[in-house]
């Protein structure tokens, strides 16, 4: 679920804020939105004609590439028991799947925090690329990890 709120804060002079800020009023926004509200999204497939390369298609149309086989297909909008995933390039490694984590150092007993921007075993200023493919169902797309 998401939770929505936009809100504006007006700066002005005390004696002329009921004014001001009564223009913003039907500005405002709050909403909750659901997991699956949005169903309007599209299909997405992720093609490969073997599991060291991989590109994407939105809603249906060609790969392209010939010999290209579909390997999973997800959406690009939150659903019901579907996972993100992601493909993420840490230095020359790279990785797909739902953990965006993969790459950040062990916590150990000197850190107790989740380093994300940090690529494990590159150098320090190398930082993670990560791309989010869409939501699919888990393990539909391991063919593509390996």
């Amino acid at each position: 679920d998401a939770y929505l709120k936009r809100q504006y804060l007006v700066i002005d002079r005390l004696a002329d804020m009921d004014e001001r800020a009564s223009a913003w009023v039907n500005e405002t926004y709050q909403d909750l939105i659901r997991l699956g509200d949005h169903a309007n999204g599209q299909s997405v497939q992720l093609y490969s004609t073997d599991n060291s390369a991989f590109g994407a298609n939105i809603a249906g149309y060609s790969c392209g590439k010939e010999g290209a086989v579909q390997r999973c297909e997800g959406s690009s909008v939150p659903q019901p028991n579907l996972s993100k995933l992601f493909s993420i390039k840490c230095g020359s490694s790279s990785y797909v799947g739902s953990d965006m984590y993969h790459f950040a150092p062990a916590i150990t007993s000197d850190t107790t925090f989740t380093r994300p921007y940090v690529c494990d075993g590159e150098d320090p200023m190398t930082r993670p690329q990560w791309k989010l493919l869409g939501y699919f169902s888990a393990g539909s797309c391991d063919y593509l990890s390996g």
